[in-house]
């Protein structure tokens, strides 16, 4: 597995490793190093989550921890799209990665380019507003 873009390594405490035998965690910016480090320890995942400094397009560097096309079951990437210049670009990367029927998990909190994708992601916005404006008029919910 791939953890794409870590940041502070809020999910290492998250992985099941009885299901997980390795996580690769790829991340570009080198301030997180230590904090990633203290919660790999204290979660016990010493000898299965690798920190890489790097970005995904760094096949090299990738290469090199023998992360090569193909060879990934699974790439997580948690709020990171939202934050690259490139997502296009990324993500030609994770699918070259990933092996036939790989997985691709991803959540983004930041709102799409996308009319329609907008108008999808805005439902609970717009249900939470209608059912206050409710209980406002009416003092109770329907």
């Amino acid at each position: 597995m791939l953890e794409l873009g870590p940041g502070p390594g809020n999910q290492i405490h998250r992985f099941d490793m009885s299901r997980v035998t390795q996580v690769y965690g790829v991340e570009p910016n080198i301030r997180y190093k230590e904090g990633i480090a203290a919660k790999v320890k204290k979660n016990g995942l010493g000898d299965k989550y690798k920190l890489i400094v790097s970005g995904i397009e760094d096949s090299d560097v990738l290469r090199e921890e023998g992360i090569t096309e193909g060879s990934l079951d699974t790439v997580l990437c948690i709020q990171v799209l939202c934050a690259v210049k490139d997502p296009k670009a990324v993500m030609k990367e994770v699918w070259k990665l990933l092996k036939p029927g790989g997985k691709f998990i991803f959540w983004e909190h930041g709102w799409s380019r996308s009319y329609l994708t907008v108008a999808e992601q805005g439902k609970p916005l717009l249900t939470f507003l209608f059912s206050l404006q409710t209980w406002l008029t009416y003092g109770k919910l329907f």
